[in-house]
């Protein structure tokens, strides 16, 4: 299965570990990364090869929401290529 982990450390290193030493691909990325136009354009490439993605933010509501937008967006140009 491959795996894309957001969110912030230590979780993430935490449940990139957890999902290596399972077999799983993983590709990780810090919130800061997601919500830059770079971190979108990387997330986007990886969508489609993705089972899963995880979120693990730890901060506002308002900064998740935002976070969530970006990977629903990702997620919902992806469908319609």
């Amino acid at each position: 299965m491959d795996v894309i982990i957001v969110g912030e450390n230590p979780i993430v290193d935490e449940l990139e570990d957890i999902f290596i030493e399972a077999g799983h691909g993983v590709d990780t990325f810090m919130s800061e990364e997601i919500l830059s136009a770079r971190g979108s354009h990387i997330l986007k490439a990886l969508v489609d090869k993705t089972d899963i993605t995880i979120e693990a933010h730890d901060n506002s509501v308002e900064s998740k929401q935002l976070l969530l937008q970006r990977l629903d967006g990702a997620s919902q140009k992806s469908r319609c290529s």
